[in-house]
């Protein structure tokens, strides 16, 4: 009986060179076929929810300079509107099911900012603020990147933190840096898991809410502080992105997009070398 052939040059085989594998020919004749058919693309809508996520993500990242702005140029005293916050969180936290061991997470992690934050405070007091400016920018371009790629949330999480850490080194008392760590927190990373879980459980109308007074919180910020023009940039930036780049996607996804299966086994492999 014939051995059945292999793709393996450097093998001896009782096969002609020319020699083509009928698993081929039936994987050609599926991929043509498959080629004939219209190319499935996804929905306008579930991919402006998917470009809302990553819009309102952006958002939340915005909101750590509102309340780095409040705090470090118009003195605005945070421990209420902290305490209101914090309250708010642990009740949904409770609504949401937390178990003990992530409430104990949480309270290990508060206690943990309470202690660092007067070195926090001092880090990087020798830095010059052109420098911290710089540094943040830095690292919330490379915050937005890592959401865009989904990397890992300990990866997100790390620049998220250390970008806050370099921000509180200019506010004037410890209780502004613990403040405005524990708030970045709260709107950076507990405000985006209870919104995927309003979504997962079809919350839609609630989530609704939560977007709009984000957004309503943010342009009345650039409203008071850079004035209508630029929340009609940001606006019309906010559309074009949530609503128009959809459309976008999906022609490149219908024209451009190519994921066939087939054939893959047949490309082209790299060597591996001893």
């Amino acid at each position: 009986m014939t051995k059945p052939w292999q793709r393996l040059l450097w093998l001896k085989q009782d096969y002609p060179d020319n020699y083509t594998d009928p698993d081929f020919l039936n994987e050609v004749a599926k991929l043509q076929e498959a080629l004939s058919e219209p190319q499935k693309t996804s929905s306008y809508a579930q991919v402006v929810i998917d470009f809302s996520l990553f819009y309102h993500r952006i958002l939340n990242t915005g909101l750590t300079y509102v309340a780095f702005t409040l705090l470090h140029f118009y003195h605005f005293n945070p421990i209420y509107f902290t305490i209101g916050l914090t309250s708010f969180a642990f009740l949904i936290a409770i609504i949401y099911h937390y178990t003990t061991v992530q409430i104990k997470s949480s309270l290990i992690i508060i206690f943990t900012m309470l202690i660092l934050s007067p070195v926090l405070k001092s880090l990087s007091k020798t830095t010059s603020s052109d420098s911290i400016w710089t540094i943040s920018c830095w690292l919330t371009a490379f915050y937005v990147l890592s959401i865009f790629l989904h990397t890992d949330s300990i990866t997100s999480t790390n620049i998220l933190v250390a970008n806050v850490a370099v921000l509180a080194s200019r506010l004037e008392s410890t209780t502004d840096v613990f403040c405005f760590l524990l708030i970045c927190i709260e709107i950076n990373i507990l405000l985006p898991y209870v919104e995927q879980s309003l979504l997962a459980r079809n919350y839609n109308l609630t989530y609704a809410i939560t977007f709009c007074l984000d957004n309503l919180v943010a342009y009345y910020f650039v409203a008071k502080c850079l004035g209508w023009y630029y929340v009609f940039i940001f606006g019309m930036s906010a559309i074009t992105f949530v609503l128009v780049l959809p459309r976008y996607f999906i022609y490149w996804q219908r024209n451009y997009y190519k994921s066939d299966p087939y054939l893959c086994r047949w490309d082209a492999k790299k060597p591996v070398l001893d």
